[in-house]
């Protein structure tokens, strides 16, 4: 009994990651079109830039655009890069400084104060850029939010009816059960991969992984959008409550998913074990009363 309540569960977790991962990859993918990494570190350099030299302040935004375009740190630079160290910041101002045509403002501070320049912004280059970070992930979970709504109304996804056609059908949650080291598999290679490039290349990994997660869904034989399409969730109160409780499942996001899942299926494995052996000393008792 108690393996099949886990096997419920399991089963749970397995369909909710997969819409999880699925609202991963695509904020993932807004984030690559929209370049929100690179315009909330575009926000940081132009923080940095501001506490740096106050001459600077009002050409803070051109020379953080600049310095974050510059061919030095930008994979394109068409668009804005990703990720910036303190060093490449002091070398890329400086070559902005000593070009044909240096901003004379930079130019002049880099000139009369370069010491005290390079020395701020290792004062200042953590806790603006842990901002900038902070505010990149408000936008994510914004979006994650977001892509929660649209799929759990676009789906008709009601937590509460998928629960129950799980813990009802043997043989549903028997493959779901069978799904979970893959799905775990294809949940490791979108959650610990390294982030995808502010490209076109990016744009094509992330589509690589949106057809692995595809897969797996499809794999798992689901009726999930209703046929013929209708607002089903509002038929009575608790539909509506299982819409509500799938946009908040999914917007806990898919880190949690994985983790409770590895979690369950290694309860699961010691649970079977404890099983096994406690019907092999039965069988041997009985065994031995013969």
């Amino acid at each position: 009994m108690l393996l099949n309540y886990l096997d419920s569960a399991i089963g749970f977790i397995v369909v909710i990651l997969m819409f999880s991962l699925v609202i991963t990859i695509l904020v993932q993918m807004v984030g690559v079109l929209l370049q929100l990494r690179g315009k909330s570190l575009l926000r940081g350099v132009e923080l940095l830039l501001h506490e740096i030299d106050p001459d600077l302040k009002s050409h803070a935004k051109a020379l953080a655009d600049q310095v974050l375009r510059h061919p030095a740190i930008a994979e394109d630079t068409k668009r804005l890069a990703s990720a910036l160290q303190p060093h490449e910041l002091k070398l890329v101002l400086q070559s902005l400084a000593e070009a044909a045509d240096a901003h004379p403002q930079l130019k002049k501070v880099l000139d009369e104060r370069r010491a005290t320049v390079n020395g701020r912004i290792d004062d200042w280059f953590e806790m603006v850029m842990d901002r900038a970070g902070e505010r990149f992930k408000m936008n994510t979970r914004w979006a994650t939010t977001v892509f929660a709504v649209i799929l759990a109304f676009a789906l008709q996804l009601d937590s509460i009816s998928l629960f129950r056609q799980i813990s009802t059908n043997a043989d549903l949650r028997a493959r779901l059960v069978s799904m979970s080291d893959s799905v775990s598999e294809t949940s490791k290679k979108v959650l610990e991969s390294p982030a995808v490039p502010n490209t076109e290349q990016g744009l094509k990994e992330l589509t690589v992984r949106a057809t692995e997660v595809k897969a797996e869904i499809e794999k798992s034989q689901l009726q999930l959008v209703p046929n013929p399409w209708r607002l089903s969730a509002f038929d009575n109160i608790r539909s509506f409550l299982g819409l509500v409780l799938t946009i908040f499942l999914l917007g806990l996001g898919a880190p949690f998913w994985f983790n409770a899942l590895r979690n369950l299926v290694g309860l699961r494995h010691a649970v079977e074990q404890k099983k096994d052996k406690d019907d092999e000393a039965e069988r041997a008792a009985l065994a031995a009363k013969k």
